[in-house]
């Protein structure tokens, strides 16, 4: 698909351990237009240290995007917690409570609050998020969801690519009335012309036919848009072959299309007067607007 949008969203889950256990991260990304490849981080500083792979990752599946990244850890990775039991020392102290009871003379069975009683017979051992035991599962969660991501871009992709062909369309019907109105300009012009000639002869201005040539020329330009119609349809043509290559299309190139048809359609304006003309290129300048509108979101 050539048009990518540059707005989308893809979250995942990803188990790190047994289901019921709760283990498992969850990664979110969100992006909308932005000028260039603009990525924002949005995790705790135990995955730092992940950053420059992840970005990695990123600038390979994508040209332009203002990025967010969210990525959260479950409490259980994050932080376990497990007790521990000292057997061995448990062992020593009943042994040594044993002995004690009998030096003392007391025949009393040793009791287990006894041992309890020692802190370093039990204990509850914490135990933090080690980003290295969990590195390939974010990074292979990371690839799937730019695949999605890519993937919603791309059905968006596909919505802007209709719109701007029916404004395409819209203006190519408008420049072929712009071409059926050029012969009554022509007509209009020349009788303009005549009338300026007339006035000029009746005042004396014109005494060497070299003058009258002269603005006969000057007219001529200033009313002749043949060429300016011609380049219009050329950079329309330009446009429509962008939309339709297979490799990726690039947004900033088909804004500067955009913007050499709106300097076109402005030329054309400043030549003509005719009022049914002007429409027409009002109705341009418009269709022209909204397809800049829809190529500030592609990326």
């Amino acid at each position: 698909m050539a048009i990518h949008s540059m707005t989308g969203f893809a979250a995942l889950d990803i188990l790190a351990g047994p289901l019921e256990e709760g283990n498992h991260f969850k990664i979110e990304l969100r992006s909308v237009n932005h000028r260039h490849l603009d990525v924002r981080f949005k995790m705790g500083r135990e995955l730092a240290a992940l950053e420059p792979a992840l970005m990695a990752r990123i600038k390979a599946r994508l040209i332009r995007g203002h990025v967010d990244v969210f990525v959260d850890i479950d409490s259980a990775i994050q932080q376990s917690s497990s007790i521990q039991v000292d057997e061995p020392l448990a062992a020593e102290l009943g042994d040594a409570l044993r002995r004690l009871s009998h030096a003392a003379g007391i025949d009393e069975p040793v009791e287990l609050r006894s041992l309890l009683a020692f802190s370093d017979v039990i204990r509850m051992e914490h135990s933090t998020f080690n980003v290295v035991e969990h590195e390939e599962a974010l990074l292979s969660g990371m690839d799937q969801a730019l695949v999605s991501l890519q993937e919603m871009r791309q059905a968006e992709g596909e919505r802007l690519k209709a719109d701007l062909e029916k404004h395409l369309a819209a203006l190519s019907s408008l420049v072929v009335q712009m071409e059926k109105e050029s012969p009554k300009l022509v007509k209009a012009h020349r009788a303009r012309l005549q009338r300026r000639i007339a006035e000029m002869l009746d005042s004396q201005q014109l005494t060497d036919s070299t003058r009258m040539d002269q603005e006969v020329a000057i007219l001529a330009d200033r009313t002749d848009v043949n060429e300016e119609l011609a380049r219009l349809k050329s950079h329309m043509e330009q446009f429509q072959q962008e939309l339709d290559i297979e490799k990726r299309t690039s947004g900033k190139k088909l804004s500067f299309i955009a913007q050499e048809l709106l300097r076109e359609i402005n030329t054309i304006g400043s030549k003509i007067s005719d009022v049914d003309v002007v429409r027409l290129v009002i109705d341009g300048k418009c269709e022209v607007e909204k397809i800049k509108e829809q190529l500030a979101n592609i990326e």
